[in-house]
Order: C-alpha cells, then sequence, then structure tokens
C-alpha cells in the first residue's frame, strides 16, 4: 500500500496559500465533510503514477547466484504466483539462510508505505525475517544482518540494522501470524505490525538509506518455512487506512494552524498502540 509524498506536500502548499478561504464556515465544512468520508482532495492532486513492489523476484535471486557463483539454486521455491516462498536448504548455520528481494523498489516520492506476510509455516526453528533492504545487498543472510537492510525476526522477536546484532522489540511469530512493515516516510518511521496489531516504532530517522533503491525482503533459514506475501493484493490484516487518515488530518491541522486533531490515535513512540506482550500469537 502507499500514499504519495509528493501528494502531502501538496496538500500543504494548497491548504497554506487558501488558509483564509478554508477558514470560512462553508469551506471548512468542506473539509471536515471530505475527511469524514475518506481522503479525497479537490482538483485531483492526489494522482500519481508510480511502479511498485507486487511479486518476489525470482529473477534478481537467480542473478546474485550467478554473480556469485553459488551452486545453492535450490534454497528457496518460490510458487507460480510469486508470492510464496518455500525455504528448501540444509539450515544448519547461519550461512544456510536465504533471501529473496521485491520485483520494484519502494518509490521515494511516496508518504506511506506498507506491505505483509504471512508465516504459512514456521518450519523446523521459524527463524524467518522480514523488512526492507537496498538492492546491492547479498541474499545468504536475514534481514538486517547486512548493510543497508533492516528487519524484524520471528524466532526471537528481535530487530537488526546494518548488524547481526539484535535489539529486543516485540513477541515471536510462528504459523498463522501476519506481520507487517510500515514505512512512514514523511516522519522518516519504521514500525511492525503483528496480526493487524501495530508495535511500537521500530527505526526512527529512516531516510532511503544514502539514496539506495530500496525494497522489501524476506529472509529464512530453516526447512519447511513458508510464507505469503501480500502486496496489497488482499485487504491487510493492519487497517492501513485509517492510519493514513489520521496521518492525513494532523498535516492539514497543521497547515491550517488549528492544533492536532482530536479523538486521534497517535502512531508515535510517546504513546503505543499496543504492548507486545498483549499481542496474542494467532493459533492453528
Amino acid at each position: 500500500f502507499f500514499f504519495s509524498l509528493l501528494n502531502l506536500i501538496l496538500i500543504d502548499k494548497y491548504f497554506s496559500t487558501n488558509k483564509n478561504k478554508l477558514l470560512s464556515n462553508s469551506s471548512y465544512k468542506m473539509v471536515i465533510r471530505i475527511f469524514k468520508f475518506g481522503i479525497e482532495i479537490p482538483f485531483n492532486i492526489f494522482k500519481s503514477s508510480c511502479i511498485f513492489p507486487n511479486i518476489w523476484s525470482l529473477e534478481d535471486r537467480w542473478n546474485w547466484l550467478e554473480k556469485k557463483k553459488r551452486n545453492d539454486w535450490g534454497d528457496l521455491e518460490i510458487s507460480m504466483d510469486n508470492l510464496k516462498v518455500l525455504y528448501r536448504g540444509v539450515g544448519k548455520t547461519d550461512e544456510d539462510a536465504a533471501a529473496i528481494r521485491s520485483n520494484n523498489q519502494i518509490p521515494r516520492t511516496l508518504g506511506v508505505f506498507y506491505f505483509e506476510i504471512k508465516i504459512i509455516n514456521a518450519g523446523r526453528n521459524g527463524f524467518i525475517g522480514i523488512g526492507i533492504c537496498s538492492k546491492n545487498i547479498d541474499l545468504d543472510r536475514l534481514p538486517g544482518w547486512e548493510m543497508n537492510s533492516l528487519g524484524y525476526h520471528g524466532d526471537d522477536g528481535n530487530i537488526f540494522k546494518d548488524s547481526g546484532i539484535g535489539i529486543p522489540y516485540g513477541p515471536k511469530f510462528t504459523t498463522g501470524d501476519v506481520i507487517g512493515v510500515c514505512w512512514n516516510l514523511v516522519k522518516k518511521v519504521i514500525f511492525f505490525t503483528k496480526n493487524g496489531f501495530p508495535l511500537q516504532n521500530a527505526f526512527l530517522k529512516c531516510c532511503p538509506f544514502n539514496s539506495h533503491a530500496m525494497v522489501p525482503v524476506v529472509g529464512l533459514r530453516t526447512p519447511g518455512e513458508l510464507i505469503e506475501v501480500n502486496f496489497c493484493k488482499y485487504r491487510f490484516e493492519f487497517d492501513i487506512n485509517y492510519y493514513i487518515r489520521n496521518e492525513s488530518k494532523i498535516l492539514i491541522n497543521k497547515a491550517l494552524k488549528l492544533g492536532p486533531p482530536t479523538n486521534l490515535m497517535f502512531f508515535s513512540n510517546s504513546k503505543l498502540f499496543i504492548k507486545h506482550q498483549d499481542i496474542k500469537t494467532s493459533k492453528i
């Protein structure tokens, strides 16, 4: 799921330029009415054309294997629709990890980008990682272990960024769980979700990693691990529309100098959505 950063800037400019007019009763009621029924701003300023991630790229992984002269072509099995990934490697050490990236990069003009994976089978040990990385990292490591990558791991609930040393973050995840990644490029914040519930902010000041092209990534390490990605093909577990509406209201109120909107759930470290110990793991 995506929301254009360019559109947010245009909204800010539009409401700043037309502040006096919008503060009149009729115009302001129009703004409130617009946001009551969804994000629809006048003059079609939300229209944009970008290419977004929509499948896992087997071609990208094959090119990497050929470049590195690797012989572990069968470590990952990809479904015909390029959405499911099954680990078939030996899975004895960390060097046996296998990762795969999406086909397209995350457009840098986005305001919010979000995707989810479902853990169909946690396999032998559940060493599954989900995150974001650049297109030039090696694919024999879990997300976050390499430079210019970050990830959330299911076996220990830790997050990793540019290092093999994890930081305690959230609950573990296993078979039946749905894990999401949300990157708010406006606030430069990344957080994860579990079974529709947002966790606390994981990474702050997350710019596009020194201008590298960034893509969704998933990594598996032990036999039997099977996941399926959702790049907005199906309805998300997490209510991303509610999140974007709230973020948009905050921006518009800022542009109108009216203060923060009322009755909103703020998405920040200071007010966590839900404590991770309250989030129950899905049962098979």
